[in-house]
């Protein structure tokens, strides 16, 4: 567990955090992104991440672990014993909003049609939609498949 901190010093570091939200290389963005996308707040992050809220800003200044490299759950483990978060919902959100990350860097059609931005791999898009379990294609009924044996909608 980790050491408690002082009120004055838990403010010093909410608004070095809140700073730093612009700032890809740290959790803070990371944190920011993912509040702002789910809508939650403080304490629903920190429930989410089985987090004291008084931790939330130690955990915003650490270094963000990307999830291609290989020292990742490496880094993930650390942070979680650092600030007491759950090691799994952590990772989960990192990769979720690195996924989102990825979504928003794409072109738009506009901009694939007027050659100003080429179409960039998704091969790390592909792997991140990967992770997920896939339900049974044999599970289905066969009321759900149309004549060709495809599903239907």
């Amino acid at each position: 567990m980790s050491i408690p901190l002082s009120p004055e010093t838990t403010r010093h570091l909410a608004r070095l955090a809140q700073k730093l939200r612009a700032d890809s290389e740290y959790m803070s963005s990371v944190l920011f992104f993912y509040q702002s996308q789910e809508r939650l707040g403080d304490t629903e992050l920190a429930t989410q991440l089985a987090l004291d809220v008084v931790q939330l800003p130690r955990l915003a200044l650490c270094k963000r672990p990307q999830s291609q490299s290989n020292n990742f759950s490496k880094q993930v483990r650390q942070i979680a014993a650092y600030t007491g978060a759950n090691e799994i919902a952590l990772a989960q959100i990192i990769r979720q909003v690195e996924a989102l990350e990825q979504l928003r860097s794409l072109p738009t059609l506009a901009e694939i049609e007027a050659n100003e931005r080429p179409l960039p791999s998704l091969s790390g898009l592909v792997a991140a939609a990967r992770d997920r379990e896939e339900p049974n294609d044999e599970s289905r009924s066969d009321d759900e498949l149309n004549d060709k044996g495809e599903i239907d909608s």
